[in-house]
């Protein structure tokens, strides 16, 4: 999803209570650490998380370049057959 995709799927959930400062409340950073990486000028896979888990969506839809970098760590060489 794009920064701004992210940003109308949180605000549609704001009539809930869900904003930026929502979530990095309950992540106890700052709401700029949230709104970074939901611009990409950042990285963090916890918050990432916390913000796909808050729009219903998931991390692979949301954040698809965090989500393939964490794979890739999970098994650095995809040619071993235990990595498939």
């Amino acid at each position: 999803m794009t920064p701004h995709e992210i940003k109308v799927e949180i605000y549609k959930r704001r009539p809930d209570g869900l904003t930026i400062t929502s979530i990095a409340k309950g992540l106890g950073v700052h709401k700029q650490a949230v709104a970074n990486i939901i611009e990409r000028r950042q990285k963090s896979m916890r918050i990432a998380q916390a913000v796909a888990e808050a729009i219903g969506r998931p991390l692979e839809e949301v954040f698809p370049d965090l989500a393939e970098s964490q794979d890739r760590r999970k098994c650095p060489d995809r040619r071993k057959a235990s990595c498939n």
